[in-house]
């Protein structure tokens, strides 16, 4: 992604608190100019109410329904968001 103009903000082997924070920082750089594309590769499950869960390495999770929230309130031109 860098190669072709990205920015990239990569995080690895975090906790919830951290991951929280990344997206945070991810989402400060986010405007009516940008196309946000978050990308999250790790475990995760749906919940009994269909909430998506993106668990940290301390098993803790946040939800990718709150990611795209943030994601949303920045107005960019389009969100993406892949969970692998």
């Amino acid at each position: 992604l860098k190669s072709i103009g990205f920015e990239v903000l990569l995080k690895q082997n975090v906790t919830a608190s951290e991951m929280k924070q990344a997206v945070a920082q991810f989402c400060e750089k986010l405007n009516r100019q940008s196309i946000g594309f978050f990308h999250f590769s790790g475990h995760g499950c749906e919940d009994n109410q269909a909430q998506n869960l993106l668990f940290g390495v301390d098993a803790q999770p946040i939800t990718a329904q709150d990611v795209l929230k943030d994601m949303e309130k920045r107005s960019c031109i389009f969100s993406v968001m892949v969970l692998d």
